[in-house]
């Protein structure tokens, strides 16, 4: 188990799960990047931000920090900077 203490007194349990603060990287105020009140990267449906050619996944974009989330959000994100670049590749005809 686990024991907390506080001022007022002990807490047991029998597991914790700690979620610390999010703390966005320097990157994306030197973009800078738009954020939502929760400075949340904010994404359209491409997992791209406010700058064109950038995009953002996992935790830069939501307040759901997880492995799990971030690495399917990582997925689309590569996904869509693929099609992205394919397009771009099939448009100047150099596909």
């Amino acid at each position: 188990g686990v024991r907390l203490r506080f001022d007022d007194g002990d807490l047991l349990c029998d597991r914790l799960f700690a979620h610390p603060p999010p703390c966005p990287p320097a990157l994306v105020e030197q973009l800078p990047l738009a954020v939502d009140e929760h400075n949340a990267v904010t994404v359209d449906e491409h997992s791209e931000t406010s700058v064109p050619g950038v995009h953002a996944a996992g935790d830069l974009m939501s307040r759901i920090h997880s492995a799990q989330f971030a690495a399917g959000n990582g997925a689309a994100a590569a996904y869509a900077v693929n099609y992205a670049v394919t397009l771009e590749r099939v448009v100047d005809g150099s596909l």
